[in-house]
């Protein structure tokens, strides 16, 4: 079995090549939309943030297709168990995180985001008590 056997799509092409961590990192920063991934990138790149220049480099060369990068469908990747999940979207919520940061972070949709900040707004008791 190999080290990001258990990812998702492309996730699992990442890990392989780069590691495991460059893969969650790239989930975790476009997990769930599509993403461009340059053959060459560059210190700007979302990607070079994400994973760093060497790793960024890997992923390029693994995607490359000899006429520059490609845009794919990132996956999510792992998610947090539900109830974990509600806890860490209230938890940030209260941190005054936004909703967009908050569903990058937890690579979850924005309207999941939206709806638990809509249904129920945490008190300072229900967090003392639940997280």
């Amino acid at each position: 079995m190999t080290a990001g056997a258990h990812l998702p799509g492309i996730l699992c092409d990442i890990a392989e090549a780069a590691g495991i961590e460059a893969a969650l990192a790239v989930a975790r920063a476009r997990g769930g939309c599509r993403a461009y991934f340059p053959e060459a990138p560059r210190c700007r790149s979302w990607l070079v943030e994400a994973v760093g220049l060497d790793k960024a480099a890997i992923i390029g060369r693994l995607f490359a297709s000899g006429k520059g990068g490609i845009e794919l469908e990132v996956p999510r990747g792992p998610a947090l168990s539900r109830v974990s999940q509600w806890r860490e979207i209230y938890r940030r919520l209260a941190a005054g995180q936004s909703k967009a940061e908050i569903a990058r972070a937890l690579g979850i949709s924005h309207k999941t985001v939206q709806a638990h900040a809509n249904g129920r707004r945490p008190t300072a008791r229900y967090l003392a008590e639940h997280i």
